[in-house]
């Protein structure tokens, strides 16, 4: 709640200063001439007094003052502004008050009545404003709203918030604001009050001082305070204190350095806490955060990000609402470019696996350093337009216990696109590539293993476009052959993960990441690509299917990109994608995955959103047939959420939000009805995910979130959460 003050101040600041700049010229500065446009114009020589009445317009610059009557007196050097003076410092705020005085010997002065309308929604009211000095304000009976006063309102000519002091101090020189009793209202109703606080003027440098405090309530920590502090150590640098207070739990602590040098930014941040009802034995539980991005000279880059918790539980960050990671990446990269080509990239990763279980043991999580990357242009003239790639891949891969490998690959790409005739654009490109690993499995034991891959990739595809008035319609088949020579199969599966054919990438390559893992045999992937567009409106299909020409036996010891790992057949799944957007009102997406043979679906995924008049509805539903759910790592094989907004009242909305589980338990999760233990195991299995519902007003002056919100996701060992939540903004522009 301090910006409001520290905006209307400024304009309060702002009128006084200006109306003397208007009247008098300030010797510091060069002014221009002051033009002075009234009915009636009297100079009295004996006063030494100018009387300007009647529709008196005053004009230096940006500046304009508008009364019924002004009087200057030179002897004295008192100026007088009666009668509905209105003043203007640019086409934005607008100044009002009944009567003005100003003494240019003291530079003091008064403004009685004052208002203001600042930009287009800020409204301003005092009993009187006045000038102590050169530097010093003093504002009595203060009142500021962004919010309209109408009929109209929830409460008939009250705005929904506003602010009120009885006296507010502004020091330039000091660069600080000092109130006196002010109070917030909602709906004319007073919420919070402060007897007395100060803070920076607006053209202050960064000024330390507390934040705006933040309220949250669970079910796992209680009641919450957030009460921030803001350090302002030097213009490119600060520091904010958080601590976070709990009725339920020991207090949490956040600080978050920020600090901007001549090459870039970087940040950080941590948050820690003692010991809780988790684990009473840890005492100090933390987590530590930091990035920065910077360029340094000759187009070099440098990028960091990296997490590290300290918590035995694994659950600190979970509890407390930080983030919802299980595994968190630490990574440095330093990279050189030249104009649209990345040259070289130096990387560092490290890892760590918050999840718990046997599974999940710290010496065998890896560390990669380093992965040196490289990707050049080969400055030769080929035929037909070709581009020569040179490209390298160094890794180091190392773990305290466990398989430990270094990997070069060094590849040669020619790329190029040729357009035929009848518009159809084909795409050849050949490439050799070669592998070495050494391997060491355990202290004893170890292995040098090569390969050498070569690979022709062809695209074909051939669009057909037609316009016809505001309707355009493409239709767009596509064939993309893959030739694999026959080489050593696979040594590692580390970096390779499969993907899942879908209408994303039905149409790749390859269906691997990384580089140990080769898809070897010749594919050829066919589909089609439809677009219509009328009037705002669109609607699109993709369809597509993958086919091997050939299995080499070395396939048969990959990992299946299929659903179900049962398919070895040479067709891969059919996979379509058909989406529309239709105005602003309705969107729709569905993907769907069917077995290559007897057509069976085996997923559909769907996402609706719908707005009708005060009505906005979003829906998804992922459905996954129970035998090929293995790779999904669900306990469900369906899920469905929803998302509900009502506009209830003017621009009060009503929002709910849910996610659950539905269908059937697969078939590892299936309780035995005797096995006890096994119940025990499940009985905990939620089909909810979370669901939340709110109360939200979003209007002009204010934006109002109230809910309540449950998240079952939690880890084991901690209770589904349950939060009620309260946030207030005020808007002022």
């Amino acid at each position: 709640m301090i910006y409001p003050y520290k905006y209307v101040l400024s304009m309060v600041l702002v009128l006084l200063y200006c109306i003397t700049l208007c009247i008098a010229q300030d010797q510091n500065k060069e002014q221009k001439e002051i033009e002075i446009e009234a009915d009636e114009l009297v100079y009295n020589k004996a006063e030494e007094s100018i009387i300007a009445n009647g529709n008196v317009h005053i004009k230096q610059d940006d500046l304009q003052l508008m009364t019924g009557k002004v009087v200057y007196n030179k002897k004295t050097n008192y100026l007088y502004a009666f009668g509905n003076v209105a003043f203007s410092n640019d086409s934005r705020n607008f100044f009002f008050g009944k009567e003005a005085f100003l003494d240019r010997n003291k530079n003091s002065g008064v403004i009685v009545k004052f208002k203001a309308r600042l930009s287009k929604k800020g409204l301003l009211s005092s009993d009187f404003a006045k000038m102590l000095d050169r530097n010093r304000f003093l504002v009595h009976g203060l009142v500021f709203s962004t919010c309209s006063v109408c009929d109209e309102n929830l409460k008939p000519r009250t705005p929904i918030w506003q602010i009120k002091a009885k006296e507010a101090l502004v020091d330039k020189k000091e660069e600080t604001i000092k109130y006196r009793h002010s109070k917030v209202e909602i709906f004319g109703v007073p919420v919070f009050y402060l007897p007395y606080f100060s803070m920076p003027t607006p053209q202050a440098h960064n000024r330390s001082g507390f934040l705006a405090p933040k309220f949250k309530n669970s079910n796992i920590l209680g009641f919450q305070t957030s009460i921030p502090y803001y350090f302002s150590i030097l213009p490119q640098m600060d520091l904010t204190y958080t601590p976070t207070f709990s009725t339920k739990e020991n207090a949490i602590h956040n600080l978050s350095f920020r600090h901007l040098t001549n090459y870039g930014l970087y940040e950080i941040e941590t948050y820690f806490t003692h010991r809780d009802a988790i684990d009473e034995k840890k005492s100090f539980k933390g987590l530590f955060q930091t990035s920065g991005n910077f360029k340094l000279k000759n187009n070099y880059f440098f990028d960091y990000d990296s997490k590290r918790v300290l918590d035995n539980s694994k659950k600190f960050i979970q509890k407390y609402n930080i983030s919802k990671d299980d595994v968190f990446t630490s990574k440095f990269s330093l990279r050189k470019e030249k104009k649209d080509n990345m040259l070289l990239m130096f990387d560092t990763i490290f890892f760590q696996d918050l999840r718990k279980g046997e599974i999940n043991n710290k010496k065998d999580t890896p560390s990669v350093l380093p992965w040196v990357r490289t990707y050049n242009k080969v400055p030769v003239k080929l035929p037909f337009g070709y581009e020569l790639i040179f490209s390298t891949d160094l890794l180091n891969l190392t773990r305290e216990e466990g398989t430990n490998y270094k990997r070069a690959t060094f590849q040669l790409d020619m790329l190029n696109n040729t357009y035929l005739p009848l518009g159809q654009v084909l795409g050849i490109s050949p490439s050799i590539r070669y592998d070495y690993y050494n391997i060491h499995y355990t202290a004893d034991k170890s292995t040098s293993k090569s390969r050498v891959l070569g690979k022709l990739l062809m695209n074909w595809r051939w669009p057909f476009i037609k316009h016809q008035g505001h309707k355009n319609i493409i239709l767009e088949p596509i064939v993309n052959f893959s030739y694999n020579s026959s080489a050593t199969g696979n040594f590692l599966k580390e970096d390779g993960q499969e993907q899942l054919i879908n209408a994303s990438n039905v149409f790749a390559s390859n269906f691997f990441t990384g580089k140990d893992i080769i898809d070897f045999g010749s594919s050829i992937n066919y589909g089609l690509r439809a677009n219509y567009y009328t009037e705002g409106n669109t609607y699109g299909a993709v369809l597509g299917q993958s086919y091997k020409l050939n299995r080499p036996k070395e396939l048969e010891h990959n990992i299946s990109y299929s659903w179900n790992d049962k398919i070895i057949g040479q067709k891969s799944e059919i996979v379509a994608k058909l989406y529309t957007q239709i105005g602003s009102d309705l969107s729709f997406v569905n993907n769907i995955s069917l077995s290559p043979n007897r057509f069976d679906l085996i997923k559909n995924e769907l996402d609706a959103n719908m707005k009708y008049r005060k009505l906005v509805f979003g829906l998804g539903h992922v459905f996954i047939k129970e035998q090929y759910i293995n790779k999904c790592y669900n306990d469900y094989n369906q899920e469905i959420s929803g998302k509900l907004q009502y506009n209830f009242y003017q621009k009060w909305w009503l929002e709910a939000k849910a996610k659950r589980k539905i269908g059937h338990l697969t078939k590892e999760e299936k309780i035995d009805q005797y096995d006890l233990n096994a119940k025990e195991k499940n009985k905990n299995i939620s089909k909810w995910v979370s669901n939340e519902i709110s109360l939200l007003y979003k209007g002009d002056c204010l934006k109002i979130n109230f809910g309540i919100e449950r998240d079952y996701s939690m880890p084991k060992g901690l209770k589904p959460s349950f939060t009620t939540y309260m946030k207030i903004e005020p808007i002022f522009n």
